[in-house]
């Protein structure tokens, strides 16, 4: 099952700065595209609004046809999205998080989370006040509630950050097995070329709010194939574009 989504003639302030314009882009099926781009070139800010945490100062946002655009909540229903590591409630357990924030009492013992839930490994510490846990820990709590209830869209904000080699391999290919199995649309903000050619479908280009250029799974694997050559041509396109 999957949802498709599209984003018209976006446009999203903050702190009354116009950061993202005119952005257009539309998604549909199972696949993992990654958002790649300079500091401030706004993919954090289009991810945030699609997700619903952010309102859009014009165009439309679509979820299944659905025009939603000035519905946050129902954005932010239908759509996971790993909040910051560091807003995680200090007080609570990781367990009561995801008690509260979750549907279903039994979200985590979901079947079809097992794989992520191993290679996130977080059951020592599920029972610990999260005030208490190393940001790694705290990044792992977070990219697991994105997919408490088994979203169909599910967004992740430069997701690898704060985990060690061995579990952002884990977890990279756990979420490559979801998008593949479930039909999962996984939408993430990178700076890390090399897992944007081994593992996405799709990538995007932003720069100044827009979409500058569009990759495709043959011109990932093809960047996989020469990873010095990909990573040149992309950083020349971004001087090109500041």
């Amino acid at each position: 099952m999957s949802l498709s989504f599209s984003l018209e003639e976006l446009a999203v302030e903050r702190g009354g700065v116009p950061v993202v314009r005119g952005f257009t882009y539309a998604g549909a099926g199972s696949a993992w595209i990654g958002f790649v781009g300079a500091n401030g070139s706004g993919k954090t800010t289009v991810l945030r609004a699609l997700a619903g945490r952010l309102p859009a100062q014009a165009g439309r946002i679509l979820l299944g046809g659905e025009d939603v655009t000035w519905d946050r909540a129902a954005r932010a229903a239908r759509i996971g999205f790993a909040v910051d590591a560091a807003m995680l409630p200090a007080e609570l357990s990781p367990r009561e998080i995801f008690a509260i924030s979750a549907r279903s009492r039994s979200a985590i013992d979901e079947p079809a989370l097992a794989p992520l839930r191993r290679a996130l490994d977080v059951e020592d510490f599920l029972d610990r006040r999260c005030g208490a846990l190393s940001a790694g820990m705290g990044q792992r709590v977070a990219l697991l509630g994105a997919f408490l209830d088994l979203p169909v869209i599910v967004i992740l904000d430069e997701p690898f950050n704060w985990l060690d080699p061995l579990t952002a391999f884990d977890v990279k290919n756990a979420l490559r097995d979801l998008v593949a199995a479930r039909g999962l649309t996984l939408l993430t903000a990178l700076h890390d070329v090399n897992t944007l050619t081994a593992y996405c479908n799709r990538g995007l280009l932003m720069s100044g709010g827009q979409i500058a250029m569009t990759m495709e799974e043959a011109d990932l694997r093809a960047g996989l194939a020469d990873p010095v050559a990909f990573e040149a041509a992309l950083v020349s396109r971004l001087r090109t574009e500041r």
